[in-house]
């Protein structure tokens, strides 16, 4: 992520437009689905989501790597499935014209 903010939820709280840095969330596939809606909940109020199987991690680049095809969603929209993502964050490159 590079905002914070995904819909009404807040999983990213540290995350800010045009630092440069990408933020990312990522969530073991062992962790349950009541374990998944309790940090949903928390997330709409920026808390903190303190869980073993909830990592974050601050990065100017990333490259993972999936055995399965995972469908990749930039802005909320759908763009593509891919099984390697190599994703580069340049700080300010966007500037919205007002």
């Amino acid at each position: 992520m590079v905002s914070g903010h995904l819909g009404r939820y807040e999983p990213a709280p540290r995350a800010h437009p045009g630092d440069g840095i990408l933020d990312v969330v990522e969530v073991a596939e062992t962790m349950t689905l009541r374990q998944r809606l309790m940090a949903r909940r928390r997330s709409r109020t920026g808390s903190h989501l303190p869980h073993p199987e909830i990592s974050t991690t601050r990065a100017r680049d990333l490259r993972r790597s999936f055995d399965e095809p995972l469908l990749v969603v930039v802005d909320g929209r759908a763009i593509a499935t891919t099984r390697h993502l190599d994703i580069a964050v340049l700080p300010a490159a966007y500037e919205h014209a007002v």
